[in-house]
């Protein structure tokens, strides 16, 4: 699997730890942002820290991230944009997984032998499970409690995550499964998987205040976390949920 897709089944899991939050008025998340520093194909990376905001409404949601790159949810439109303020770019995501599979030079699984795509299915199904391990702590005030998740993506190293989850602020539920479901259909692994899926990480009781997580890519451990700094209830900006003027759209990932 391509670094890239699997960073951003990452980025969908992780949403799906501070979507519960969500009551009848928009939210508001700021949140800090640390990836330590590491070394990948004999070039050092330095350590990145900076600070997001995510507004979230009933049916839109909206993340702006390092880099100048934005991720904009529109369940009412079925679909994901991802924005490129510097190359003025916006790719669009169906989350109804109902792109037309891309040409590609990849062997593909139907001309394998039968013995090897029962392997292949197995090796690229996801796998997560999430464990309460009855600590608990207050960070910035809010009361947590401590889960590990581990999420297995057939192929390499399992990414764990400690999560400090607190229930201190209500939840909407409805609104909750309907991000869910939509960010699960968008993967066909994760959509397979679906149920299995959200049945374990419904054990995280409440919205995640720290997330500290461990990912090997190229046999390369990486530390990063995502803090809650603040919550707050308002009326989010209705133009942010939008496509700006000017900005070139296109159709799937490349």
């Amino acid at each position: 699997m391509k670094i890239q897709k699997i960073q951003w089944m990452r980025w969908a899991m992780l949403m799906g730890c501070f979507l519960p939050i969500l009551l009848r008025a928009d939210v508001f998340l700021k949140q800090k942002h640390h990836t330590d520093g590491f070394t990948v194909m004999g070039k050092a990376q330095p350590p990145k820290e900076y600070i997001g905001g995510m507004w979230i409404t009933e049916n839109k949601a909206r993340s702006d991230m390092e880099e100048g790159h934005s991720v904009i949810v529109r369940l009412d439109k079925k679909c994901l944009y991802l924005l490129d303020h510097q190359e003025k770019t916006a790719i669009e995501i169906p989350l109804d997984g109902s792109e037309k599979k891309e040409q590609s030079s990849e062997i593909e699984e139907s001309e394998l032998p039968t013995e090897m795509q029962g392997m292949m299915k197995s090796m690229m199904k996801p796998k997560v499970q999430v464990k309460e391990t009855g600590e608990t702590r207050v960070i910035h005030g809010w009361s947590c409690k401590k889960y590990v998740q581990t999420l297995e993506l057939g192929m390499g190293a399992p990414t764990v995550s400690e999560i400090w989850a607190s229930t201190e602020v209500k939840i909407d539920p409805q609104v909750l499964e309907k991000f869910n479901s939509a960010m699960m259909a968008m993967n066909p692994m994760m959509r397979e998987m679906a149920s299995e899926i959200q049945k374990e990480t419904q054990k995280i009781k409440g919205i995640s205040v720290l997330t500290e997580t461990i990912t090997t890519m190229m046999n390369q451990k990486v530390k990063s976390s995502v803090e809650l700094l603040e919550v707050k209830t308002g009326t989010a900006p209705p133009e942010i949920f939008e496509i700006p003027a000017g900005y070139q759209l296109k159709k799937g990932m490349q």
